[in-house]
């Protein structure tokens, strides 16, 4: 497309269970720079998921006894963290932060309660020193959900190695392997949020801006820790929703020490976190047809196409979510697509971060 004032070039390789990734994307949108480096990490003879490729996985299956798993969630807010989040919870071996009644058991929220300041300003150290206070420290894996900006990423490192809290250290802990998981949702799913929802109906173009900046620093993070050898697991919202069994599979492959996730667990009612799920993940998707609903050609999983939302130029129709969120026809009021009101440089933006996103989200 002559004149666009972007230059990309994506290049994936399959990457886990002998497969190796290798991206580069060179893009400029509204200002902004994204770079995708290429990296090809390498293991030692015939490398095994659970051996030699521990660099993709978030824990090993049996760790050592010492050894404990920080796993944090990068997820937008009304992105699905919290049915992620359920199934997680499926397994006797994750600790969560729920105990500590904070909303949603977000450990942003336990922060700002704790230090009455913005969560990004907290040190480091002072994070895992709250959070070990909550967390149930015999478990083999603490889940940190912060959806409301995507978790402190800077720093972490010098104190996971070298200054684990006080009160871990008098558990017999020795080390903490930081592990991530990225969950995007398709930009045509937003019906299935009432408070998206509503935020479209206020003003559409803010929220696809929105959902295009989530997505470039989602790649982003996928960047930078690739590059240190420990890539991310990537998960498709839509695929943990409509492809259940295809997302247990990626889970557990990267989780081995949490053993078998229920795709449909439904944890039980935790006072103080408004978190009060009725209906498990799986059975929430098989709510809503995906075409109908949203607009969503659903995946071919064993053709390796991870799915898409449908444009106004396919079967010469003006497509749009048609569903009803709380008893609201939203397809009345919004007759195309969220990325057709991007201009055409943020819409090629868009389109190269799903590239990589879904690629990454099919290995």
């Amino acid at each position: 497309m002559a004149g666009l004032p972007i230059s990309l070039i994506v290049a994936l390789w399959p990457i886990i269970h002998g497969l190796v990734v290798e991206s580069s994307l060179l893009s400029r949108s509204s200002g902004s720079s994204l770079s995708v480096m290429s990296r090809r990490s390498r293991g030692k003879g015939n490398a095994s998921l659970d051996s030699n490729w521990e660099h993709f996985v978030g824990c090993p299956k049996q760790p050592a006894s010492r050894d404990r798993t920080w796993l944090r969630l990068v997820v937008a807010n009304n992105h699905g963290s919290t049915a992620l989040e359920s199934v997680l919870m499926s397994s006797p071996k994750l600790a969560t932060l729920c105990s500590a009644e904070v909303w949603q058991c977000e450990g942003r929220k336990l922060l700002e309660r704790t230090f009455q300041k913005n969560p990004d300003l907290v040190p480091m150290d002072q994070v895992l020193e709250t959070f070990s206070e909550t967390w149930d420290l015999n478990r083999s894996v603490f889940l940190d959900k912060q959806t409301q900006s995507f978790p402190q990423l800077e720093g972490e490192d010098d104190v996971v190695r070298n200054t684990l809290p006080r009160r871990m250290k008098a558990h017999g802990i020795e080390k903490l392997r930081p592990a991530y998981i990225i969950m995007y949702k398709p930009l045509c799913l937003w019906t299935l949020s009432h408070l998206v929802t509503k935020e479209v109906f206020k003003d559409p173009r803010a929220v696809a801006k929105f959902e295009l900046k989530r997505l470039q620093q989602q790649v982003q993070v996928y960047e930078k820790f690739a590059s240190q050898g420990r890539a991310p697991l990537v998960l498709n919202y839509a695929h943990l929703i409509w492809h259940p069994d295809f997302a247990k599979q990626r889970l557990e492959r990267y989780l081995p020490c949490l053993g078998s996730l229920d795709m449909d667990f439904v944890p039980e009612e935790v006072p103080g976190t408004g978190m009060k799920i009725t209906m498990g993940t799986q059975s929430y998707g098989n709510t809503f047809e995906p075409v109908s609903c949203c607009g969503w050609e659903a995946a071919r999983l064993d053709q390796g196409f991870a799915g898409k939302c449908m444009r106004s130029t396919q079967k010469g129709t003006n497509y749009s979510s048609q569903a009803l969120v709380n008893g609201v026809n939203v397809s009345a009021s919004l007759k195309i697509p969220l990325i057709d009101l991007l201009d055409e440089a943020e819409q090629e933006s868009l389109e190269a971060a799903y590239r990589i996103l879904d690629h990454l989200s099919m290995v």
